[in-house]
């Protein structure tokens, strides 16, 4: 079997059990996937609030802050990452608490490595269909995203993880800028894309 070629997308996976947090790590990087890991709740928290990622794999029970509160906090600082859970827990309460609690997905322990991939790619598939529909403006191959915070040229992105009103404020001149530009430019194929 051979691995697949690399993919721009970047996954965190937040496990305390080193042999599954191996091999899911594995399994992804073979499927061409970028991966870093965390071992913890607060270190896969700082992990997250700190970099772009496509999707989070969080297991629930985690030292120092579970799973559950760890995707709550980051759904409540405005981040809406993806988020798949890990869990050995299948009661009704415990799947109703990851969903609420801004959780897209769950598996329960034991899973099968390529149930998994299978669910990342899919939701990938997803993401790109919303993200193609966000965007705002598009002015010589800028796109600016205003809504997800979001400037990218070509197919790189860059993103602020937190939206503060100065990110707000950027996005706003950038916005002014670009339609300033779209509206005036003649022969050099600007143009605004609603």
């Amino acid at each position: 079997m051979r691995q697949l070629r690399s993919r721009e997308e970047r996954i965190l996976v937040v496990e305390d059990e080193e042999p599954i947090r191996d091999l899911v790590t594995t399994a992804l990087r073979f499927t061409g996937f970028t991966v870093e890991t965390a071992a913890t709740g607060p270190e896969g928290l700082a992990l997250a609030r700190n970099d772009a990622w496509q999707i989070l794999v969080l297991d629930v029970n985690l030292p120092g802050l579970d799973g559950f509160s760890l995707c709550r906090k980051l759904r409540e600082a405005g981040d809406e990452v993806p988020v798949i859970f890990l869990t050995a827990r299948d009661d009704p309460a415990d799947l109703r608490e990851g969903f609420t609690g801004g959780g897209d997905d769950y598996l329960t322990k034991p899973f099968s490595l390529e149930e998994l991939v299978l669910r990342v790619e899919a939701m990938l598939r997803r993401g790109r269909g919303q993200a193609n529909e966000r965007a705002g403006v598009a002015v010589g191959g800028v796109v600016l995203d205003d809504d997800a915070h979001r400037v990218w040229r070509g197919i790189g992105r860059s993103s602020s993880r937190r939206p503060s009103t100065a990110c707000c404020a950027t996005c706003n001149a950038v916005r002014k800028t670009l339609m300033t530009l779209a509206c005036t430019s003649d022969d050099e194929g600007w143009q605004a894309a609603a």
